[in-house]
């Protein structure tokens, strides 16, 4: 048993301390360091202070625990010279701990923190006033939080919340111009778009994705367009993941086909290239739904098949022809409607409309599209619920509680509406499937159901 001061130790792991210093030593015989303004803490009396396999301080506003984890703690320094000023190095505040790693390197180490009595909503861990990366919050309850650093200097918390990034990006669509209308084939889409914090810009066509997040400007995009009306939207959005969207509506027209082949040929040959004259009839012929029993499901008028033309020399084919040189022209619909329907043979319907009278005399002037507003987007919802196509079972958009706002939902009705009718609305442009969009041919299909 050694004895140092007149004190039993079990043995002496420091046996240069200095003599001023042996008043202090534990039963190791290594010197205590000073952190009597802890109230929190480890006992070290009979502890190994060159090889402690934990440590803990603390105080009413927080802790700090050290674990062995990678090398064992040495309270002791080289030759037991000094003991550690633990009191003067290391602070723990009511949002902050602050340990000066110069004075005190024993302790720049990992460890785990906890602090009491927090009123931030989402704390984030700040080093030296930046960001700490390398920290990982562990738990947040109650106003106590635990979390992990990688080594010392000073960390205080913030509140996410308070300082988080909530603008927008600024975004907009340099090329096409809104409302213009373009040749089919491919068209170039541009977009700039700015922020502090930018991840990057993509593109949709009537309300689909058909590119990744671009990262770096230019923000372009190279567009297979085909004939009919789109909206060109573009999608910003910065690392906070706030989005900002841009949009222009389009009109695609389709390629004059070659004008058909006329004259004979002469002789015996037949003239295999002959075509009558078209009558166009001055009196446009409407085109409506036939009312029926449940009011609530359109019945489209089927125009004769090919075979019942009145121009029994005139095939399907040249009739066809005739229409696309029409549409090549930009005829009026109810013109190109007759004449197909003439060289058809079909008769002209009575119009019949089974919509109430403020949505029939109602007529729609704009375009519409995904996230407009306005009252002629209430009477889309109403026009196309009176017709069976229904926007909402229940609920915002349902029969007799329909909205301004073209959300999803009224996206979906237009779709089915233009399926519904694609002969008049999606054929006439090569489209097969409705886009969503309430642009011209929808429009002017409406109006003659309305």
């Amino acid at each position: 048993m050694l004895i140092m001061n007149g004190r039993r130790l079990s043995s002496d792991r420091c046996p240069n301390t200095p003599a001023p210093l042996r008043a202090s030593v534990n039963a190791s015989g290594c010197p205590l360091p000073k952190m009597t303004k802890f109230s929190h803490k480890t006992d070290l009396a009979s502890a190994d202070l060159t090889a402690l396999t934990s440590l803990e301080l603390g105080n009413a506003s927080g802790r700090i625990s050290f674990s062995s984890a990678g090398a064992p703690i040495n309270l002791v320094r080289e030759g037991a010279s000094a003991e550690l000023d633990i009191d003067s190095a290391l602070t723990i505040g009511s949002n902050s701990v602050t340990l000066n790693a110069a004075a005190l390197p024993e302790l720049n180490k990992a460890a785990t923190i906890t602090l009491y009595g927090l009123t931030v909503k989402k704390p984030k861990v700040m080093r030296d006033g930046v960001l700490c990366t390398a920290c990982e919050i562990v738990s947040y309850q109650n106003g106590t939080l635990v979390f992990t650093v990688p080594g010392f200097s000073t960390y205080t918390i913030e509140d996410e919340e308070e300082t988080s990034d909530t603008t927008p990006p600024a975004i907009a669509i340099t090329n096409p111009s809104d409302g213009v209308s373009l040749t089919e084939g491919t068209i170039s889409i541009t977009a700039t778009s700015s922020d502090s914090s930018l991840y990057g810009v993509r593109f949709a066509i009537d309300g689909t994705y058909v590119n990744d997040f671009a990262t770096t400007s230019p923000f372009a995009f190279s567009w297979q367009a085909g004939a009919g009306s789109h909206a060109i939207s573009a999608i910003a959005r910065d690392t906070a993941f706030n989005y900002a969207t841009a949009t222009v509506s389009v009109t695609v027209i389709e390629t004059a086909p070659p004008p058909p082949a006329s004259g004979g040929g002469g002789g015996g040959g037949g003239g295999g290239g002959y075509l009558p004259p078209v009558v166009v009839p001055t009196t446009p012929m409407a085109t409506t739904t036939v009312a029926t029993a449940a009011p609530t499901t359109p019945v489209t008028l089927q125009a004769p098949v090919c075979a019942n033309s009145s121009f029994r020399k005139l095939t399907c084919s040249q009739i066809d022809s005739i229409v696309k040189l029409l549409i090549a022209f930009n005829a009026n619909q109810s013109v190109i409607d007759n004449v197909r329907l003439t060289l058809l043979g079909a008769p002209s319907p009575s119009p019949v409309s089974n919509l109430p009278a403020s949505i029939a005399a109602a007529l729609f002037t704009r375009p519409l599209s995904l996230g407009m507003k306005g009252a002629d987007v209430k009477t889309l919802q109403e026009f196309l619920n009176a017709r069976g196509f229904t926007i909402a079972a229940t609920g915002p958009g349902s029969s007799g509680k329909e909205t301004t706002f073209f959300g999803p939902a009224t996206y979906r009705a237009v779709i089915k509406f233009q399926d519904a009718y694609a002969a008049d609305i999606l054929i006439p442009v090569n489209l097969k499937k409705g886009t969503g969009y309430f642009g011209p041919a929808t429009i002017r299909k409406a109006n003659i159901l309305r």
